[in-house]
């Protein structure tokens, strides 16, 4: 095993990383360094201190400091704060610069040339502009140290320096220098290098991708191609020769010429925050036509401006396709329908026709006889067909061929049979309090029968003699529960009478059809006249057209 204190010291003099910011990577790399290598070197002058300087003291001193003040900024680094540590270091170097140029015999002194790295190290760390205040602030810095020299200003020399130690000095600020061009020299070769690899993985993914890729530019209005990948080249048939230097209309369908985009339509376009597709016409070597989506974006030069565009083409043809025979089925799907429906039509319209002339065959047989009995139920059942014709009369004429509207149904088969049996507004008053409630023709059928027999007996029975009255139709929904009521203030029954034990055919009918068809609930009361409520489920039977 090795040795424990190692493995930390190790990772801790490491160059940084910061995952997911490369440019504060790539500054503490140059920042860790710099700060090793000038570490290095004043801890190496602190070594030679007692052989090189006459002021062993102070020098001894200033160097703690020196190193004092790099560590803290060393370890400023390598918890992110990386521009802060960089204005610590290049501040303090300057500092520690100006007091060692002051007290070490002015502007002559050979220390003077660490100005030029430490310029050189303030433009690696913080850029350009810095570079440039850094250097303006030694200039001023040393104009005033001339200054004090020749006002005869006396600066006390703390760190007298041999002859010998100018070459140190020289070799030290040359060595740093370099130190600081071999840094920069790195940083642009990585940076090329990132920048070739970029191409090239552009490069690749430009060539190998599945869809097609074009870089156009513009030659006055006319759109030019650049370049083209594999499988552009692929689609179409044609040579890459063929394709480059070629205007991009040779390659469109006669109504994508007429939707190329200009320059300054493109630059627009490109702009956008958010590109919308187009869709654009291919034309193959053989004459096929491919169907794809564009889109399109800028392609820059190294300043930013627009030098051309990335255009990638996206194959939709088996899309097209399918979406084509989709139309096609749909098309035939709406015809057969509507076949049908004019075929339904057609039905319901003979059905009513049957049922007229069933009713005209019971009128003709009316006529020959003279039993009054026989002509009532003659009438009677002639009615009740006329309420089964007149649910297909309305499912003919209604928009929906399986709903009936039941208010409008009840108000014309009131009017039928108020007709049928000669009866006039005046004498008996029909009023109705009906909301509009749609059945099912398998609902309106059985309601209409019931409706029927109920407006035949209050119109034969409730009113004798010529009696005025008035007949009451009241039709709600409520939920799932359709409530028809139907009274009169007519004669009534006798006492004790027994709707469903004393009723004729009709109140039979009434019962067995609400009941047992409906799966109802009939209830008949007499009070001043008859009333009956008849309450049924309207989802007893499904749509079947």
């Amino acid at each position: 095993m090795g040795n424990p204190f190692v493995k930390p010291v190790k990772q801790y003099f490491s160059p940084p990383e910061f995952p997911g910011d490369d440019a504060k990577t790539r500054a503490a790399q140059v920042l860790h360094t710099l700060l090793l290598y000038t570490m290095v070197g004043i801890f190496i002058l602190m070594i030679a201190i007692p052989l090189i300087f006459v002021e062993k003291q102070y020098n001894f001193i200033a160097g703690i400091i020196a190193l004092f003040i790099l560590s803290a900024s060393y370890w400023l680094m390598r918890r992110g704060r990386v521009y802060f540590s960089s204005i610590i270091f290049v501040s303090i170097i300057w500092v520690i610069l100006n007091f060692m140029v002051i007290h070490s015999g002015g502007m002559r002194s050979i220390i003077t040339i660490f100005y030029v790295t430490a310029t050189i190290t303030t433009g690696l760390l913080l850029g350009y502009r810095a570079a440039l205040y850094y250097a303006i602030i030694c200039i001023f810095s040393g104009l005033g140290m001339v200054l004090m020299e020749r006002s005869g200003f006396e600066i006390p020399i703390l760190f007298p320096l041999p002859s010998h130690v100018a070459w140190l000095d020289f070799t030290i600020s040359l060595a740093l220098t370099l130190t600081a061009l071999n840094i920069a020299l790195r940083s642009q070769k990585r940076a090329l290098a990132r920048v070739r690899q970029s191409q090239s993985r552009f490069a690749t993914l430009f060539e190998e991708a599945p869809v097609m890729y074009l870089i156009v530019h513009h030659q006055g209005d006319v759109p030019m191609i650049d370049n083209c990948n594999a499988a552009f080249i692929s689609k179409l048939g044609y040579t890459k020769q063929q394709v480059l230097g070629k205007p991009l209309a040779d390659f469109y369908d006669q109504k994508s010429k007429t939707l190329i985009l200009n320059k300054n339509e493109m630059e627009k376009i490109v702009h956008e925050p958010i590109r919308t597709p187009m869709e654009r016409v291919l034309v193959t070597k053989d004459g096929r036509i491919i169907h794809t989506l564009l889109q399109i974006s800028p392609d820059l030069d190294d300043a930013g401006n627009i030098k051309g565009t990335l255009a990638m083409y996206l194959d939709i043809s088996e899309r097209k396709k399918a979406e084509s025979q989709r139309d096609e089925m749909l098309k035939q799907v709406l015809f057969t329908l509507k076949e049908k429906e004019t075929l339904l039509r057609e039905l319901y319209h003979r059905t009513k026709n049957n049922m007229q002339v069933i009713s005209a065959l019971l009128d003709l047989q009316c006529v020959y006889t003279d039993d009054e009995r026989l002509q009532s139920a003659f009438t009677d059942t002639k009615n009740r067909i006329h309420s089964m014709a007149l649910v297909h009369q309305k499912l003919y004429e209604a928009k929906d061929l399986s709903h009936v509207n039941l208010k409008e149904y009840i108000h014309d088969l009131a009017e039928l049979l108020m007709s049928s049996y000669d009866i006039s507004h005046g004498e008996i008053i029909l009023i109705s309090e009906m909301q509009d409630v749609s059945v099912l023709i398998d609902t309106a059928i059985p309601c209409g029968l019931i409706i029927n027999e109920l407006l035949s007996n209050a119109f034969k029975h409730a009113f004798p003699e010529n009696r005025s009255g008035v007949i009451r139709v009241e039709l709600n929904k409520i939920k799932n529960q359709i409530q028809l009521v139907v009274s009169d203030n007519g004669v009534g029954v006798p006492v004790n009478f027994n709707f469903r034990e004393n009723g004729r055919l009709g109140l039979q009918n009434i019962i067995s059809i609400g009941e047992k068809q409906l799966g109802g609930k009939v209830l008949f009361q007499t009070n001043g006249g008859v009333t009956c409520r008849l309450s049924f489920s309207d989802n007893l039977y499904k749509p079947r057209v």
